[in-house]
């Protein structure tokens, strides 16, 4: 017997994150169950996560995301997933394009995620996921990841934290192990510039074209960074950089990506308040199939 068999029966307006936190203290096997989600897909969460309640509850992760990556990835190709947490996205898409040729790398601090990251892969016979269990960084060595219990997803690299994590270099990990990437998600609290700066090499050719990431002023200046810092950096190696989730940034603007017409705004200038937070699209001036177009 699983929790979702034994919520099957309750009415939905009890099924409450109260009640999945006493079943779970009342049965601790329940904890973890291969949650399904987004009409199919399927992937183990642990339900001590406030989150990975959410979203078993609601059956639903972040629908908006597919719907923008799904253009970039409708041919095939290899996606990075830098900062998988529960990997729902990586196994979201694998779901979501069933019978498309794709190749997953996904990248994790956390030693207790990355455990629950191989059990769902297993859950896709055939499928070619590749874990790293690393923080994705510019420098070698270890960093030091401060894990928040209730939210494991916002963990963030800090000095004095949990665990030491052993730090990984893009441009070293593209060199030995790649063929050219179609789609990177980046979402890691606030590390993502240093993330950036360790892909240089990789950026700058225009080996990693499209990237979806999160920008937030409280985790970035969590680093002593800016949200300058990060879109300069982007700038500066050629990419674009697109509002893709908020409507009201939206301009008129679309881009075409493989017949597909995402609506986007451009990010043209900046000046963000404390608290901003937002994901974007960056995408590099070598990538020929992805089209800016401008209202007449």
């Amino acid at each position: 017997m699983t929790l979702s068999t034994v919520l099957s029966p309750v009415p939905k307006f009890l099924r409450r994150h109260k009640l999945v936190q006493l079943l779970i203290a009342l049965v601790p096997d329940w904890r973890y169950e291969v949650m399904e989600f987004n009409n199919g897909a399927r992937a183990l969460v642990d339900l001590a996560d406030s989150n990975a309640r959410n979203y078993f509850l609601e059956k639903s992760f972040d629908p908006v995301f597919f719907e923008i990556a799904r253009p970039f990835l409708s041919r095939g190709g290899v996606i990075l997933d830098i900062g998988a947490n529960f990997g729902l996205c990586s196994f979201g898409l694998l779901h979501a394009l069933n019978g498309t040729d794709l190749v997953m790398h996904l990248f994790e601090a956390n030693p207790h995620l990355c455990d629950c990251l191989k059990k769902s892969a297993a859950l896709y016979p055939g499928a070619r996921i590749t874990i790293n269990h690393c923080c994705v960084s510019d420098r070698p060595g270890v960093s030091s990841l401060h894990i928040e219990k209730e939210n494991l997803g916002s963990s963030y690299i800090a000095s004095g934290g949990d665990v030491e994590v052993p730090n990984l270099l893009l441009d070293e990990y593209l060199q030995e192990k790649m063929s050219p990437v179609a789609f990177v998600k980046m979402d890691i609290e606030g590390f993502e510039v240093a993330a950036l700066r360790g892909a240089r090499s990789a950026i700058e050719r225009g080996a990693l074209p499209v990237i979806y990431l999160e920008v937030s002023e409280p985790n970035l200046h969590r680093q002593n960074l800016r949200v300058d810092d990060c879109f300069a950096l982007l700038r500066d190696a050629g990419y674009a950089l697109y509002y893709c989730k908020e409507p009201e940034y939206f301009s008129g603007c679309f881009l075409e990506v493989h017949g597909a017409r995402l609506p986007v705004g451009e990010v043209v200038s900046w000046s963000f308040q404390p608290g901003y937070q937002t994901d974007l699209l960056a995408v590099h001036k070598t990538c020929a199939h992805v089209q800016l177009i401008k209202p007449a």
